[in-house]
């Protein structure tokens, strides 16, 4: 696997995103592909170190990393690799959640609370 090929795949079919139960916040990474691809996803969990988990949904197959001690993989890729289009912004925010939330027994929920409306709000969606 090519590490700037992945960047390039994120690009276009990844997100940086979250999703929000009462004050808790979890963050995710997914990427997305036509079922015939999952041989892709397989190929990328390898490259990542076995990070996250794959499955079939909707007749697609998806790579999600959700787990706090795996998405420093993710941030660690990125920070090297950066993206290059608007997607960037949206990283940097949750790469700043990421860091936040590694802050296991005290995360700054304000922090983090903030940080997802932003980032709601540049992916032009409402909050969650």
């Amino acid at each position: 696997m090519d590490s700037w090929y992945l960047t390039g795949l994120c690009e276009g079919c990844a997100s940086f995103t979250y999703s929000r139960s009462g004050t808790q916040v979890s963050l995710y990474f997914a990427l997305s592909l036509p079922l015939e691809d999952l041989g892709l996803l397989e190929e990328i969990q390898r490259f990542l170190d076995g990070t996250g988990r794959i499955y079939e949904a909707n007749r697609r197959a998806c790579f999600r990393v959700t787990h706090r001690d795996e998405l420093p993989r993710i941030v660690s890729h990125f920070d090297s690799y950066p993206l290059r289009t608007r997607k960037r912004d949206s990283y940097e925010i949750w790469r700043e959640m990421v860091q936040i939330k590694q802050q296991f027994r005290r995360p700054d929920r304000q922090a983090l609370s903030e940080l997802a409306i932003r980032l709601s709000n540049r992916q032009g969606h409402s909050e969650r």
